[in-house]
């Protein structure tokens, strides 16, 4: 489900990311929209609550879309930092083109949609899309060396894209 593109018309747009970071996605949410309020995260995952544990479209003002499956908000942001690219070249204004910004775990990037959007957006050198990658090791099944070893940096190297390692623990590092 898609929701029409907030009420500006320039700006950065947030990925929301998923069920394993939801907390820290509502803070983010409440933050970005200019709507922390206090009470509504003293109503995280509670019904009708604007801090659903999943955002959803239409329950949370400023989430876009509603995501299913991991790896599937990866594509949509790719989608979305496209999206901002061709409108801001149809319209021959650059201030349109947004950044886009989104948080991935392990589990995302073990799914073969966000190969394959990542694929594109580093065929297409879509510059306005950051991700941070939290690879903790761990998925739902237990340590991701169970069935995942791959180097995700020189993955994405290979698909074009830039890439910087950085300690998730060090804010001037972020």
């Amino acid at each position: 489900r898609f929701h029409r593109r907030p009420r500006r018309l320039t700006g950065t747009r947030l990925i929301a990311w998923g069920r394993k970071y939801a907390l820290d996605s509502n803070v983010f949410i409440l933050a970005f929209r200019d709507e922390g309020r206090r009470e509504e995260l003293q109503r995280f995952r509670q019904l009708r609550s604007r801090t659903p544990g999943h955002p959803e479209y239409g329950e949370t003002p400023g989430v876009e879309t509603t995501t299913g499956p991991l790896g599937q908000g990866f594509g949509n942001g790719v989608g979305m930092a496209l999206g901002a690219r061709m409108e801001a070249a149809r319209f021959g204004c650059p201030q349109l083109e947004a950044r886009v910004y989104g948080i991935v775990s392990d589990g995302d990037l073990m799914e073969g949609v966000s190969n394959e959007a990542a694929s594109l957006a580093g065929h297409l050198g879509l510059a306005n899309l950051v991700y941070l990658y939290d690879d903790n090791k761990i998925t739902i099944d237990g340590k991701t060396e169970l069935a995942f070893t791959e180097d995700v940096g020189l993955r994405f190297d290979a698909l074009g894209w830039h890439t910087v390692k950085a300690d998730g623990h060090d804010f001037d590092s972020v």
